[in-house]
């Protein structure tokens, strides 16, 4: 007896799955009524268990009207009938995704992956993938090098590279001991090697805290004057916080300097940096530091100082067109009473920049930069008023993409010096080619 009533009820629910009539709640759902045609779709699915087409259609009426748990349990019971069925997979893992159940939602979008679906749900779901690795990434690498070969027309008068100035300004355009007049200003060939390695740990959410840590490293070898050949390492390393439009950054920064294969100098820094972001086209920066300068040599330790920073820069872009102007201000003082001339001074610095996508594969930079030194000490004993450098710079790089992240640059640099201390007076001109690459 239990045999035939089990049998009948078998024979009563293939009969209503083959006559299961959805018509209604298929047309609510097709005029938007969701509230309507989540209570068809519910009664049919509970009549009919095995009515498939009501079951799903009950998870997007479900989903229609925010119900995204009763959603959840439909797609869930149709898979247990029908585990082929990949829409209500697709349904499934977008409802996780949206309830933050992530490795649940990626493990079933892998599934879908697996059944070869066709070419446009292949990319959505890569495009989703990509999104939910990249929200849940801590961890940021990003690599810079570059190899370069240039020409140098006055080894002895002002670094090659930018980051340098503040370090060299005493340096270059004086006598150096032991380089005869014809090699100080004779013109040399080099190579240069940089990289720069920054590393970021997000602490937080998307927004919140952070650690940022970045290594910059450069090597500058003359073919002819070796004496100017330039190593220098920085780093720095500290806290930041990100909040909507707003960026923090509190490093601290260690760096050090070898000029003509010989150790300099030593600096340490602590420094406040902030970005606000406007919309997606402007940028306005400042930066506050305070860094000891501290000399390797027993000769130069009179020389030894600490400078207080700041810096001021926006950055706005017009098109084609990305326009940055910067201006900075230094104030450094000797750290001894030791006698040392020309070390305490003020420093005011204006540059105005412009960069210009020329076409798909080419990129060109403008750039002009005004450097004024008032120093405190007079020139001589006989000459009373104070040292005073005027620096006029002009620069232009055009950049040509080899590949994805990979470019060949080519730069002209003219830098021109004036100052009533005769042995600062010097101009020059740097040609530099070579190939740079970005990894992240």
């Amino acid at each position: 007896m239990r045999v035939i009533v089990f049998t009948a009820f078998v024979i009563f629910s293939l009969i209503n799955a083959l006559f299961a009539d959805n018509s209604k709640g298929l047309e609510l759902f097709k005029k938007k009524n969701y509230n309507q045609a989540y209570f068809e779709f519910k009664q049919s699915s509970d009549q009919n268990l095995s009515d498939l087409k009501s079951i799903y259609y009950l998870g997007l009426s479900a989903t229609k009207i925010g119900d995204f748990d009763s959603a959840m349990a439909a797609y869930e019971r149709l898979l247990i009938l029908d585990e082929s069925n990949d829409r209500a997979r697709l349904e499934l893992a977008k409802l996780y995704l949206f309830k933050g159940r992530n490795d649940e939602a990626v493990s079933l979008f892998k599934q879908v992956l697996s059944h070869n679906p066709p070419p446009k749900v292949r990319k959505n779901i890569e495009i989703l993938l990509a999104k939910i690795e990249a929200k849940e990434k801590k961890s940021f690498i990003s690599l810079y090098v570059s190899a370069n070969v240039g020409y140098d027309s006055n080894p002895g008068a002002y670094p090659g590279d930018q980051v340098l100035i503040d370090f060299f300004s005493d340096e270059y355009g004086v006598p150096k001991e032991g380089v005869g007049i014809e090699n100080e200003s004779g013109s040399s060939g080099y190579a240069l090697e940089s990289a720069y390695l920054t590393h970021i740990y997000d602490i937080g959410e998307k927004d919140g805290l952070f650690l940022e840590s970045r290594l910059y490293g450069l090597n500058q070898n003359y073919f002819s004057a070796s004496d100017y050949d330039i190593t220098y390492f920085n780093l720095y390393s500290g806290l930041g916080y990100l909040k909507d439009n707003m960026r923090f950054y509190f490093p601290i920064g260690y760096d050090k300097v070898m000029y003509g294969r010989d150790a300099l100098l030593d600096t340490f820094s602590f420094s406040l940096m902030s970005d606000y972001y406007i919309k997606n086209s402007a940028i306005l920066s400042m930066t506050l530091k305070y860094q000891g300068k501290r000399y390797d040599k027993q000769i130069d330790k009179g020389r030894d100082s600490n400078t207080l920073a700041l810096g001021l820069s926006a950055q706005k872009a017009f098109g084609a067109n990305i326009a940055t102007l910067d201006f900075n201000y230094f104030n450094e003082n000797k750290d001894s009473v030791k006698e040392a001339d020309f070390v305490d001074r003020d420093i005011y610095e204006i540059g105005v920049y412009v960069r210009r996508n020329l076409t798909k594969k080419f990129d060109g930079i403008l750039g002009y930069s005004y450097r004024n030194y008032d120093y405190d000490d007079s020139i001589s004993e006989h000459i009373l008023s104070s040292r005073e450098d005027k620096q006029h710079s002009v620069s232009a790089k055009l950049s040509y993409e080899i590949k994805k992240d990979i470019y060949a640059d080519l730069s002209y640099n003219y830098v021109k010096q004036d100052s009533n201390y005769e042995p600062a007076e010097y101009d020059k001109n740097v040609v530099m080619f070579g190939v740079s690459a970005n990894f992240y």
